[in-house]
């Protein structure tokens, strides 16, 4: 018979310490990888790129793990924005769904791929409703990513919750600390990682400056409501004018990004920001207003005072480029025509997601023709209408109609609660991307897809508190 020590029995109960922990634990370890690959290598919209295969397969996995998980039921106003992806990934699905060739060929657009079958002598084959299928799986496998933060955060308990917030501040962070070392080094790191021969210098933890732009100007009211939550709860002095002196690296980083969409966007921002701050400094005792007044729009005039001083020095690239002229603004005006007759011709059914590619190639104007690249409408409202058809619309307009209720609902509440000042600054961060994919893609990048679904979820959060208070005065 074997005795057990004390040494025995010591080992034994730290393996059976392993289990649990990771019971306890593991989705939210889960949950910190999903964001550090993100933020690694989420930056690249490219289906082509490596970078797509870790992030997707992390997703699917906080998918799956998600799967068995008990879900709350105390984020009721969760289930409109679920239900719109919902839609969204079934209507993927239903184009992938192969069609008689009596119905294919009926459909709106599809006259010169049908003749091609007939040129080539074969019988007319059974076919899916996206011209592209496998760039329509792609747009499948990208959906992943959403679907995977909308249903692991709903996962977590209300005090893991609250790190959802501070994580996308620490996300912006870095990536304006990432910008900043590529402005001082030449801009060698994310070259390395996406690989796409252009000039990344002020790119950040993106391919594209456009959307690190966009990442900073968000980063502005959301900075501002972290700011006003502190100072709500008098304490920590430190991050607080961490935080003011965030914004005023945020807009000189910014501007030196060189992005004009950027620049307009971080205009917007700073009036997001006043807003914040005036929506609590409105309800809040004078005497912590005179404190809280000279730091926030110190911070402001500072921002603005740099930004004058970077234009004037030449270090405003957005600006420079605003003035001037710039050939890939010209290119994307004189293309929206063409992309507008293209998305009328595909109705009401639409070409497929992913196809935009093919289908311009197929009508581009020999004016076009140029060194630029081109792969997208930039303006991915239209490109979804000329993607997914009449269907895509609606799901497009109900997304649209959802964040305009909650923003109403957010602002014509006067009260200063934590859930609802962050609510308030992610609905203007979201409106920020709202406009900025009027003149780019920025949602199509996994980590402005998943930051895109974590404000979203702090949205509805903040809603369903909002719905708590009301019952409690109503009780």
């Amino acid at each position: 018979m074997r005795v057990k020590t004390k040494r025995t029995r010591h080992h034994q109960t730290r393996r059976a310490d392993i289990p649990a922990f990771f019971r306890a634990h593991g989705f939210h370890m889960l949950l910190a990888l999903f964001v550090i690959v993100l933020v690694f290598l989420g930056g690249s919209s490219r289906y082509d790129r490596v970078v797509q295969i870790p992030v997707r397969l992390v997703a699917i996995a906080t998918i799956a793990w998600a799967c068995f998980r008990r879900l709350p039921n105390d984020l009721p106003s969760l289930r409109a924005p679920a239900l719109l992806l919902g839609g969204a990934i079934m209507l993927v699905f239903v184009q992938l769904v192969p069609l008689p060739p009596a119905i294919w060929t009926a459909l709106p657009g599809r006259e010169d791929f049908a003749a091609a079958a007939t040129l080539a002598g074969i019988a007319q084959p059974w076919r899916p409703l996206a011209i592209v299928p496998d760039m329509a799986v792609n747009a499948l496998l990208a959906l992943t990513v959403p679907l995977a933060v909308l249903w692991g955060l709903a996962g977590l308990d209300s005090r893991a919750r609250e790190w959802v917030y501070p994580t996308i501040l620490a996300v912006i962070a870095f990536a304006l600390s990432v910008e900043t070392i590529q402005l001082i080094t030449g801009g060698q790191l994310v070259r390395a990682i996406y690989a796409t021969g252009f000039d990344l210098q002020a790119a950040g933890i993106f391919a594209n400056r456009n959307h690190q732009a966009l990442l900073l100007a968000i980063g502005i009211p959301l900075a501002t409501g972290w700011q006003v939550i502190r100072r709500s709860g008098n304490r920590g002095t430190i991050a607080r004018w961490g935080v003011g002196l965030a914004l005023v690296l945020l807009v000189m980083v910014l501007l030196a990004t060189g992005s004009r969409a950027g620049l307009a966007l971080g205009a917007v921002g700073l009036a997001g920001a006043a807003a914040i701050f005036l929506s609590w400094w409105g309800a809040r005792a004078s005497a912590s207003k005179r404190k809280s007044t000279l730091l926030v729009f110190g911070a402001l005039a500072i921002a603005v005072a740099a930004a004058i001083v970077a234009v004037a020095s030449g270090r405003g690239e957005a600006v420079e480029r605003l003035v001037g002229n710039d050939p890939s603004a010209d290119m994307r005006a004189r293309a929206a025509p063409v992309v507008v007759a293209l998305a009328v011709d595909f109705l009401p059914f639409g070409s497929g997601f992913g196809s935009f590619d093919a289908v311009f190639r197929r009508v581009e104007p020999t004016d076009l023709l140029d060194t630029i690249y081109f792969n997208q409408a930039h303006n991915d409202l239209l490109q979804i209408v000329l993607e997914g058809g009449l269907p895509a619309c609606l799901l497009l307009l109900g997304a649209i109609a959802w964040l305009g209720m909650a923003t109403i609902r957010l602002w014509a509440n006067r009260t200063t609660h934590v859930a609802v000042v962050r609510g308030r600054a992610a609905s203007l961060a979201l409106g920020l991307m709202a406009l900025a994919s009027a003149v780019d893609y920025p949602l199509r990048t996994p980590t402005m897809m998943a930051i895109a679904a974590a404000l979203v979820f702090i949205v509805a959060t903040a809603l369903d508190h909002l719905r708590l208070a009301r019952g409690e005065r109503l009780a």
